[in-house]
């Protein structure tokens, strides 16, 4: 017994879909939290419950890889790092220098490094400092994003007028 070749009738909506493609889905969608600061992109949930998270500006994602408290660890460092180094360089373009003499023979801001590695150990101690603080706050990062001790980031127990 043969079979008979039955032939299906296609609808005008199959053939639209299928030259255009499928319908597009409401933007934004409804079912969805966007960022307020950059509305085309998804809220981070991780930001809930940070200063600043109620924006939600996270457009490179790293929010996904890295925890938000380590993420506000290096903000809070690198921001620090920076006003100090802009004060640090206004002043001594304006004359200011530490009253020994060595640091008053130093000719510019940009000549400073140089001269004080060639002609003096304070680099060294200075790098040893810089080391120790160093040390210290990557001991409270761990402390406090372990939960052993409370602590905000950034927060490096020298009194309430340095907090965030």
């Amino acid at each position: 017994q043969q079979r008979r070749k039955t032939a299906r009738r296609v609808t005008t909506l199959e053939v639209e879909e299928a030259v255009t493609g499928p319908k597009a889905t409401e933007w934004p969608d409804p079912n969805k939290r966007y960022s307020a600061s950059v509305p085309f992109l998804l809220h981070p949930k991780q930001l809930d419950g940070w200063v600043g998270g109620e924006k939600g500006f996270d457009p490179l994602g790293t929010t996904d890889a890295i925890p938000v408290y380590l993420m506000r660890e290096a903000e809070l460092k690198h921001g620090r790092v920076c006003m100090l180094a802009t004060i640090g360089w206004i002043a001594t373009d304006l004359g200011a220098r530490f009253p020994a003499p060595v640091f008053q023979e130093v000719k510019s801001t940009v000549a400073a490094h140089d001269y004080l590695v060639e002609n003096t150990f304070y680099m060294s101690e200075m790098l040893g400092i810089i080391g120790a603080i160093e040390v210290y706050g990557l001991w409270l990062l761990f402390k406090g994003w372990g939960g052993d001790i409370k602590r905000d980031a950034g927060d490096f127990f020298l009194g309430k007028n340095f907090l965030p």
